[in-house]
């Protein structure tokens, strides 16, 4: 006779009553299986337990650190914006690639025209220079280009 489709305790019971149909050694070799079996799952949920919380823990650390970036950031505009207005400042930059110029609310200012109205176009922009400066300004961005100079001033 084998002990398999016997439950856990007619194993023990017949572990207890060895006359009553069960091999004695099978039925205590079938709870030492099911013990082992119990062992590895208890092993393998432990270590599933410690890796979800290792995988926590790296979360909550990116979280705080992304929080700590953002508030960097944060500060770090700030100062900017108090320093363009103490220096009645403006600030653009040229996306050469589509070929657009994005301006600051300031700089719209310092050219007098409304926030948002600047359309944007290399065109507006050299048109916005003073005549006086427009040929020396427009050969800065260019030698820029040709030097592939990261910044222009």
């Amino acid at each position: 006779m084998t002990d398999v489709g016997h439950s856990p305790s007619e194993l023990r019971s017949a572990a207890d009553h060895p006359d009553d149909g069960l091999p004695l050694e099978g039925a205590i070799a079938h709870i030492a299986a099911l013990e082992q079996l119990l062992e590895v799952h208890e092993i393998t949920a432990l270590e599933q337990a410690a890796r979800l919380e290792d995988a926590l823990r790296i979360q909550q650390e990116l979280l705080a650190s992304e929080r700590t970036a953002r508030a960097a950031q944060t500060e770090s505009e700030r100062r900017l914006r108090l320093a363009l207005d103490a220096g009645g400042m403006g600030t653009w930059e040229w996306d050469i690639a589509h070929d657009r110029v994005i301006w600051s609310p300031e700089e719209e200012r310092l050219y007098g025209i409304s926030e948002g109205s600047f359309s944007g176009t290399m065109e507006e922009y050299r048109e916005r220079i003073h005549p006086d400066d427009r040929a020396g300004s427009l050969a800065l961005v260019r030698d820029s280009l040709e030097k592939r100079a990261p910044t222009h001033h």
